[in-house]
């Protein structure tokens, strides 16, 4: 099991939807789980094994905290610094298709895939969620709440091939982070789609 994100709301995600405006929501931080071992995890149950999303209080990530010692070998990581704006150019009343497998097949081609499978704009925050080209298989419906998704790849100007692969998320898919905000515990899955 890999830790994939960490995010404070405060800060982070709360200017995003459906987090937006919720002051109640500010001291969570988001943690998002993959496992990347199909022999442990079953990638397609967002309810068991490792593939995990879930909210903790600021105040409960400090407690029992203790430093590590002079020598802490850390691995690398990939940080996302900042998120470009992005129009998702799909009707509102279109919104709700995203996370119906029928309706959305009914939608025309150009919401359907907004994104035209452009790399660089499928790790997001809020808008509708860009489906793999397989479309929404099985996605959480409501009361859950599209929150954000994170690719397999992320492009970094730094880096020479232009890309770095950031999780195997069945070889080619989309890691999705939906939330539930109708009950007190918050729930939230993590969603592989390919």
């Amino acid at each position: 099991m890999s830790c994939l994100a960490q995010i404070p709301v405060r800060g982070h995600l709360d200017h995003v939807e459906p987090l937006a405006g919720r002051p109640d929501l500010l001291d969570k931080v988001l943690h998002v789980f993959t496992c990347e071992r199909l022999t442990i995890c079953d990638f397609w149950d967002p309810h068991r094994g490792a593939n995990a999303a879930f909210f903790l209080d600021e105040e409960e990530l400090r407690r029992g905290e203790q430093w590590g010692g002079p020598i802490v070998s850390v691995l690398p990581e990939v940080w996302i610094e900042g998120w470009a704006s992005h129009d998702d150019l799909v009707a509102e009343e279109a919104v709700d298709s995203f996370t119906d497998d029928t309706s959305f097949y009914a939608l025309p081609e150009k919401w359907q895939f907004p994104h035209d499978f452009d790399t660089t704009l499928r790790t997001k925050l809020g808008g509708v969620p860009y489906w793999t080209g397989n479309g929404p298989s099985n996605p959480p419906r409501p009361p859950f709440r599209f929150l954000l998704q994170v690719d397999k790849w992320l492009t970094l100007p730094e880096v020479a091939e232009g890309a770095v692969e950031l999780g195997n998320f069945c070889s080619d898919g989309t890691g999705f982070v939906f939330v539930n905000l109708d009950t007190a515990e918050l729930p939230a899955l993590f969603v592989i789609n390919r």
